[in-house]
């Protein structure tokens, strides 16, 4: 395990999913082909605790949105991640990750 701490939000996993479910690209396909290091910690948080915002950018639908989810939680699984599930508002989750992030390294 290298030094190097990197913290992303999403991942190559969120990718995949959102490509399995908007143009049916079977992740089986992409996952061998890309040159990913498997991430240490993965922490997911409750995205029906996170309010839907109509910015433009991000998706307002909720079943697709519950979907994606379903859909990460599963690539995660089958890449035989351990999972930390985050609840709790934005300094609940900030709190909980950075207590088990303090802890972890």
């Amino acid at each position: 395990m290298s030094n190097e701490k990197i913290i992303v939000d999403a991942g190559v996993e969120s990718n995949l999913a959102h490509d399995e479910l908007m143009m049916g690209v079977k992740k089986a396909k992409i996952i061998n082909k890309l040159n990913h290091s498997k991430y240490d910690l993965v922490f997911f948080c409750n995205h029906q605790e996170i309010p839907l915002i109509d910015d433009g950018i991000r998706m307002t639908d909720s079943k697709l949105r519950d979907l994606l989810a379903n859909k990460i939680k599963q690539i995660l699984i089958d890449e035989k991640y351990e999972i930390i599930f985050v609840n709790g508002n934005p300094k609940e989750r900030a709190d909980f990750c950075t207590y088990y992030l303090n802890k972890f390294v």
